[in-house]
């Protein structure tokens, strides 16, 4: 990725790269710097957005049946889980995932009630990544926003996942699945450095990739844009009350 492009991995470490053509420091923490495989360029670097250590909890913990199930037919288990996640509306009506990496001490569903259902549950995981992703984005200033927006990962040929990250950034997302990206992407260098390519434009240029595009929707990216404040919000009292110290469950007179 060059300057002015996002990179999103969909499964892996889920990581979220910038490139920036000058060092500079992330406000929010929520990205490292450091040096871009192209010589006078830096990357802001950060991991756990959509990553796979949530999504394999939900699939081995929460949800095992419907993945034994899938690989008896042999079937990818997350596109089994997508099909009904697909069924739910846009904010997983009303229940919202905060992801352990990412929130270690509030992680967790919150808002979970008897009306929501196991798409539900599998809807709130996928969309937890890509909000996160619209978090840390607006944290990096008008400045540093990029332009065009690139999904790779192993789960980048997920439609409905990439839809919801379309959706969430309400920006046009490239998605190209590639379980090794960083292996193509030495492998291109490598060839740059050696001459078998005459630049890493014309590298990439040869490098034949299925890419699929996918436009925000109108109402999807609505719904996901009223609930950034509702997150910010909620995350910002939980780590409240987080600090506060829990209540004495019985009193000194009732344990006297």
């Amino acid at each position: 990725a060059t300057p002015g492009t996002a990179m999103i991995e969909l499964g892996g470490d889920g990581a979220l790269l910038v490139p920036t053509s000058e060092a500079v420091r992330d406000p929010t923490a929520r990205h490292g710097t450091g040096s871009h495989a192209i010589a006078n360029l830096w990357t802001l670097v950060g991991s756990d957005f959509a990553g796979q250590q949530t999504l394999g909890w939900l699939m081995e913990q929460i949800l095992p049946g419907e993945v034994q199930q899938a690989r008896r037919l042999r079937r990818e288990p997350l596109e089994a889980l997508t099909e009904l996640a697909s069924e739910v509306p846009p904010g997983s009506d009303g229940l919202l995932f905060l992801p352990p990496a990412l929130y270690p001490q509030i992680a967790g569903f919150v808002g979970l009630t008897t009306a929501h259902r196991r798409g539900h549950l599998v809807r709130s995981v996928l969309e937890s990544g890509a909000l996160a992703v619209r978090q840390a984005l607006a944290g990096l200033g008008d400045a540093r926003q990029p332009t065009t927006f690139a999904v790779t990962g192993e789960h980048a040929g997920n439609t409905l996942w990439c839809q919801i990250v379309a959706d969430a950034l309400d920006q046009p997302v490239r998605a190209t699945p590639c379980a090794d990206a960083n292996a193509i992407g030495v492998a291109l260098l490598a060839g740059t450095a050696v001459g078998i390519y005459k630049s890493l434009d014309d590298a990439r240029a040869k490098l034949s990739l299925g890419t699929t595009t996918y436009q925000p929707r109108k109402a999807a990216a609505g719904a996901y844009a009223a609930l950034m404040p509702v997150l910010g919000r909620l995350t910002a009292a939980l780590r409240a009350g987080q600090q506060q110290p829990a209540p004495a469950l019985m009193s000194a007179e009732a344990t006297g």
